[in-house]
């Protein structure tokens, strides 16, 4: 980005850090970028949006958070759309769990020690060299997930911490977490309790999604955090199935919650999260449609994780059964005889009926012969 340079030439050090660095370095792709700076918020807030003001301009929705005295942006690069968010060298004074009294600084070393993990402080200048004062990179290269400090202590500081430890085993791990982290997370598990739904929802999706998901998962188990998370324990031979299948991340959750909807709705789901559960469990309580009538009634996406869970082979190379051209016709016909309109929708219902009992095959004229009385 020009403007990070010109911010360089300006006199102020300019870092890209944390996931965008790690990942790069693992030649993985990533769409969220932290850059590091000692930069005033107000003068980097100011810049950007100047420069997002012009048609054509690469950055859009620029803010800034004065609470944590960061300013996010969106920068289109191509066609791809990046999340940026710019933060300012910190260091902490006191904490108070998730916050924290900070105080800002000019020097990169202080902010790295704020960090929670060796691999989550490897910063980047804009010549390209890498800069690690907690060994970071070793941590990386051999797989090992390790706090910088003393977990007992970095944990206390956000209880957040527990999960993303997990989730970065699970991403990035290649060598089994240490005893004395995990006898930490087994400490403090309960305190989980007192973490926003929603951060904990977060976490919990980008954890079922990593590579070694259900290695995740049965750590979780044993080290009871399951109870505290799916309130209980997560079955690993139908997880396991559920993640060799590929399948999206609202069944997975659904599998480590046993369908059980209070532990569900804990993950703040959206309308259509509802929607899709509501469906799916109709559809596994359905023992009487066919496939082609499951198809209609609950969506191509619930009848695959439904074959998934049943253990059941569909045919998902059929196309979605269409009833609307059946309805229009009768509708249609309805009004040219002259019928009561208020008496559509429960005929409708008997038709449709009649077609689902068909296997969504029959067509208007064999329905037709069945409905003597619209003749």
């Amino acid at each position: 980005m020009v403007f990070l340079t010109l911010m360089q030439r300006r006199g102020y050090s300019v870092y890209f850090v944390g996931g965008v660095v790690r990942d790069a370095l693992l030649g993985l792709d990533t769409q969220d970028v932290d850059i590091s700076t000692d930069a005033p918020m107000d003068v980097v807030y100011d810049a950007l949006r100047r420069r997002s003001g012009y048609p054509g301009s690469p950055f859009a929705g620029v803010q800034q958070d004065k609470r944590y005295g960061v300013v996010s942006f969106i920068f289109y690069h191509g066609f791809d759309k990046i999340y940026v968010q710019i933060a300012p060298f910190r260091r902490d004074v006191k904490n108070y769990g998730r916050h924290a009294d900070i105080k800002l600084t000019h020097d990169w070393k202080l902010d790295a020690r704020r960090r929670d993990f060796t691999i989550n402080a490897l910063y980047v200048d804009l010549n390209g060299t890498l800069h690690d004062d907690v060994r970071g990179l070793d941590d990386l290269w051999t797989g090992r997930i390790k706090f910088i400090g003393l977990p007992f202590f970095r944990i206390r500081e956000d209880y957040l911490r527990i999960l993303r430890m997990y989730r970065f085993w699970g991403r990035y791990g290649r060598v089994g977490l240490t005893g004395f982290s995990r006898l930490c997370c087994r400490l403090f598990k309960n305190k989980l309790k007192t973490v926003s739904n929603e951060r904990i929802r977060a976490e919990m999706f980008k954890i079922l999604m990593t590579k070694r998901a259900t290695d995740v998962i049965s750590i979780l188990n044993r080290d009871g955090l399951s109870r505290i998370l799916f309130g209980g324990n997560v079955d690993p031979v139908l997880f396991s199935r559920v993640v060799h299948s590929g399948a999206s991340v609202l069944l997975r959750l659904y599998v480590c919650c046993a369908g059980r909807i209070p532990n569900l709705i804990r993950f703040v789901l959206t309308r259509d999260e509802k929607k899709y559960y509501n469906n799916l469990r109709k559809c596994l309580y359905d023992v009487t449609s066919t496939n082609r009538a499951r198809l209609f009634l609950y969506g191509r996406d619930v009848c695959m994780d439904w074959a998934i869970l049943r253990g059941r082979k569909m045919d998902f190379s059929m196309e979605d059964p269409d009833f609307t051209p059946i309805r229009s016709y009768y509708i249609q016909k309805w009004y040219d005889m002259g019928r009561d309109v208020s008496t559509f929708g429960t005929k409708i219902d008997q038709i449709l009926q009649i077609w689902l009992q068909s296997d969504t095959l029959y067509t208007v004229e064999e329905i037709d012969k069945i409905l003597k009385d619209y003749e």
